[in-house]
């Protein structure tokens, strides 16, 4: 921190949301996860100062499974979804 401000760490979002919903119903696990990263600064002179804005981004991952019986589950997740 120079003159007493907050830096921001080189590729590292300021800000991160998680946001994470279940259900289940006769059997069957369903899941959708939000997750949000703000934006960050990249360092593309190699000075060790953020001198470029990289954009936030948001992920939505989704995910099921069905317990076919005590022994057998059978599960489907995709990540990074749309």
């Amino acid at each position: 921190r120079e003159g007493g401000g907050d830096v921001q760490a080189i590729r590292i979002p300021k800000h991160t949301y998680n946001l994470k919903l279940t259900n289940s119903y006769k059997g069957f696990d369903s899941k959708v996860s939000f997750i949000h990263k703000s934006s960050s600064l990249d360092d593309t002179t190699y000075n060790g100062i953020g001198d470029t804005e990289l954009a936030g981004y948001t992920l939505v991952n989704l995910g099921s499974s069905y317990n076919y019986d005590a022994d057998t589950k059978i599960s489907l997740k995709v990540n990074n979804a749309f």
